[in-house]
Formats: structure tokens, sequence, C-alpha cells
């Protein structure tokens, strides 16, 4: 694992795990925290994707972990206001800017989000159909003013995205539910009786990581 740098178009410093295939033209992952969690809430998952041959990014958001510097004054997302939250956006593409410039574009790459980090993605994908894959762990209707319905209603039939929350996160599980429902992608969705939020639910579950790293390779086959 090399930890990484990259900027933002905003002048935020993003850091990152990166964890590079042997194989250079293998797919990438590109992994997306919860709050107020950090990048190593992936770490599990990015070792057993590193295994299977996939590259794996995982980044500390703006104000989390190490990405507290915004044009070299400290910030913190305990202090953020719902429009900072949603310049997060530009954290993704920071990383792919990275990606990039290792040889990894878009079309070989996926994104994997827990919470805002999954809403994001829905966001995300809904602005670039080269992206193939989504996995959305635990999302919500609104996550900081970032509303994904309108989103996932724009994800093209050619694209990909897989559903993951648990019965005891009610308010994530309502919301994967719904937002199913409306998605037109090629879909599915996985709602477990106990787990938790986000990738708290890999630590209930560690079978859970092999079937999304499964459901991954099905797409990239």
């Amino acid at each position: 694992m090399e930890e990484i740098t990259t900027k933002t178009i905003d002048g935020v410093a993003i850091h990152g795990d990166f964890y590079k295939s042997a194989h250079p033209d293998h797919p990438a992952g590109l992994l997306l925290h919860m709050m107020p969690a950090t990048k190593e809430s992936w770490s599990d998952f990015a070792q057993k994707l590193n295994v299977n041959d996939f590259h794996a990014l995982a980044i500390d958001f703006r104000g989390h972990g190490k990405s507290i510097l915004k044009n070299n004054n400290k910030i913190d997302y305990h202090h953020f206001s719902d429009i900072e939250h949603q310049k997060k956006i530009n954290d993704i593409e920071a990383s792919f800017y990275f990606l990039k410039h290792n040889g990894i574009y878009q079309n070989e790459t996926f994104l994997a989000g827990a919470s805002i980090g999954a809403n994001l993605i829905l966001q995300y994908m809904s602005q670039y159909p080269e992206i193939k894959a989504g996995i959305i762990l635990s999302p919500g209707l609104n996550y900081r003013g970032i509303e994904p319905e309108q989103s996932v209603k724009k994800i093209t039939a050619d694209q990909s995205v897989f559903f993951i929350a648990s019965e005891d996160d009610k308010y994530s599980a309502e919301s994967a539910k719904k937002l199913y429902e409306i998605a037109s992608c090629q879909k599915q969705i996985k709602i477990l009786p106990s787990g938790g939020h986000g990738t708290d639910m890999f630590i209930a579950h560690p079978e859970l990581i092999d079937e999304i790293i499964n459901w991954v390779k099905n797409i990239y086959k």
C-alpha cells in the first residue's frame, strides 16, 4: 500500500491509500467512507480487492483523517455547512485525476461508498455514464442536502448499481429500497436483517466483502 496525495480544484489536499495491482491494465475500485469514518474503514475491503488483482484507492474526504488542509488552512468536517459537504464531489474528481495519471481511467473504475459517500456515488455516476458500477452502502434520501433520487433516475441501462443496507438501520434500508425501485439501470439489492450502518456491515458480515467483489468481477469479466 502506498500513501498518496492529490489536490482538488478548490485547493484541498486529499490523502489516500493506494493499493496497486501487479497487473497495470486491471480495473480499480475507488472507495469512499461515511461520517465520521476515514479511509481506514475500507482497509479490509481494499486489501481483499487487491488480492483479487484489482487496484484500490481509499481516500479521506475533505475535513476527515489526513485531508485537513485547504489552501494551507486547516479544515474540519465538524464545522462544515451542507454546501461544504456537497463539495466532496470535488474529492472524487481529484481521485480520478490521480488514477488517470497512473493509467487507470473512469471506464475501468468502479465506485464503492457508504452513507454520504454512497449518495455522492449516485450523483457522480449520473454525470459520468462511463462509470460501469457502483456499490451503495446505506444510502439516504437526503444526506447534507445530497438528494440522490433524481440522480439515480439518470443512471443509464449500461451501468450497474448494487444497493446494500441493514433493517436495523431503518432510514438507510427504506432509502435503499426506494432508490432501487426507481432506478432503471442494471441493479441488485441486499437488505440484511442486521449489521448497522455503512462499512460497519463488514464487521457484522465479513462474507459481504467477498459477495461484493464477486459481483464486481462479473461486471468486468
